[in-house]
């Protein structure tokens, strides 16, 4: 098959390398990342994205996404051609390989902040020196305990956090040492409690090598549109 894979960045080194061993003929066309931050803004761009595969003189047997409900980012899109999207609500299920082990990971670690490959090479929040020199400012001025006190209620999505959970695909062992260094990092930093979380790349493999199955995947027939389902399902079309 030839497939066109519309994806975050995040998911950059998984897959490229998946597609890399692919039988089928795939092009990825990644996307900046933190779209989901802005559900328009991710509308918008996927919608363009999909236009622009439409109008190229390629010729695709379908597009996948690999998004999910994205903060209801994906809702409304559509295509000419057939679309496959992953039953899931974000990325996170993506990585650690189905929405099961995400559904027990969010029921018995509730406040997980999730790192990955992607996220920590991508991510703002690991790479704003003006957050780091704050701190150290509010160290020495402060004390070490109510600096951290401090930088939690500047950034306040973090009050709802506990964990910091990198998630670990045995494919990426030779380079992982770095990316769960820069993860501690960031726990520390924010005072979450750190622990790794073994991933799985099957979800993202059968989505790239179009192993599509009812039970992960909604295949929207073409000019219908993506919906949510208020349910396990997660997403439909109508």
């Amino acid at each position: 098959m030839r497939i066109a894979i519309i994806a975050c960045k995040v998911f950059f080194r998984e897959l490229s390398l998946i597609a890399s061993m692919s039988d089928n003929l795939v092009d990825i066309f990644f996307l900046k990342q933190q779209l989901h931050d802005t559900p328009k803004i991710l509308y918008n761009t996927l919608d363009e994205t999909i236009k622009s595969i439409e109008n190229s003189h390629e010729k695709y047997d379908a597009i996948a996404l690999a998004y999910g409900l994205c903060s209801n980012g994906t809702v409304g899109i559509s295509s000419k051609y057939k679309l496959v999207v992953p039953k899931v609500h974000d990325c996170i299920s993506l990585l650690l390989g189905s929405k099961d082990k995400y559904d027990y990971h969010f029921n018995n670690n509730e406040g997980t902040y999730w790192l990955s490959t992607g996220w920590v090479e991508r991510s703002t929040l690991l790479l704003d020196e003006t957050i780091k020199n704050k701190y150290e400012e509010y160290i020495e001025l402060y004390g070490e305990d109510n600096a951290n006190y401090i930088i939690k209620e500047l950034l306040g999505f973090l009050h709802n956090y506990k964990y910091c959970s990198y998630i670990s695909w045995d494919e990426f062992k030779s380079i992982d040492s770095k990316f769960i260094e820069l993860s501690k990092e960031f726990a520390r930093f924010y005072n979450l409690e750190f622990n790794i979380v073994k991933g799985n790349s099957s979800y993202l493999f059968d989505l790239v090598n179009s192993n599509w199955d009812e039970e992960r995947f909604l295949i929207v027939e073409p000019n219908k549109c993506i919906q949510p389902s208020y349910d396990k399902e997660v997403i439909k079309y109508i």
